[in-house]
């Protein structure tokens, strides 16, 4: 996929539900821009921008292991988001084969309520190669696990998730991987400041992700199986 079309594949298929898009594609500053239509620009804290080309050949930004991240917070995307129907796209990419086996947790994407008691997260569990996809609603927890098999390359990662529907869905690389049935609500309209981010568990940078994360895209409505589909394909 080439970097101007996989964009713009992502802003068409997203079109009315598209509350923040980081392409992460910066070759400097710390401004993640945002190229949906709200303006909920994230801050990069520490990220070495345009290390590496992303899934799409565009620059990714390189998080260190150390505490790097991208604040995705902002009082706009605080309004947007809806933790009762929505979707999450993500892409990432580890430094290392090790990192796989280093028995750490390594969040690339963390969103949590400001009660405590609701949170979306993606992140390299500690066992061994595998990716945990995490969505909890009024103190409820739904996790899903996927093994990689130690994939050294791009990785697309996707979750939907509706109260209307009861489900949550995860995908991986073009395919759906699991549909959990939920019964339970997010019930908090607020998120908790320091929890919207990418590549760590908070701004402190607790569970750092250790290589790239590129395009982030969350949506106020889950998107279908096929557009998920689509859009976690490289």
């Amino acid at each position: 996929m080439s970097g101007y079309n996989y964009k713009q594949r992502i802003i068409h298929q997203t079109r009315g539900n598209l509350i923040q898009y980081l392409p992460l594609d910066e070759h400097s500053g710390g401004v993640a821009n945002d190229a949906s239509s709200e303006g909920n620009d994230g801050a990069y804290s520490g990220v070495g921008l345009n290390n590496t080309p992303g899934p799409d050949g565009r620059g990714a930004g390189f998080y260190g292991g150390d505490g790097d991240f991208t604040n995705l917070e902002t009082p706009g995307f605080e309004i947007d988001f809806d933790g009762t129907e929505g979707s999450l796209i993500v892409w990432a990419k580890v430094n290392a084969a090790g990192i796989w086996t280093d028995s750490t947790n390594r969040r690339i994407v963390y969103i949590k309520s400001d009660n405590n008691q609701n949170n979306i997260s993606i992140f390299r569990s500690p066992t061994n190669n595998v990716i945990t996809f995490h969505y909890q609603a009024n103190n409820v927890s739904h996790s899903s696990t996927f093994n990689t098999g130690g994939e050294t390359g791009w990785m697309g990662f996707g979750q939907t998730w509706s109260d209307s529907g009861n489900f949550v869905k995860r995908y991986y690389m073009g395919s759906e991987i699991d549909n959990d049935v939920m019964n339970e609500t997010w019930n908090d309209v607020d998120l908790k400041t320091g929890n919207q981010i990418l590549g760590a568990l908070g701004t402190g940078g607790p569970n750092p992700w250790h290589g790239w994360i590129a395009h982030s895209v969350i949506c106020n409505a889950p998107l279908s199986q096929s557009v998920m589909e689509i859009l976690t394909r490289q």
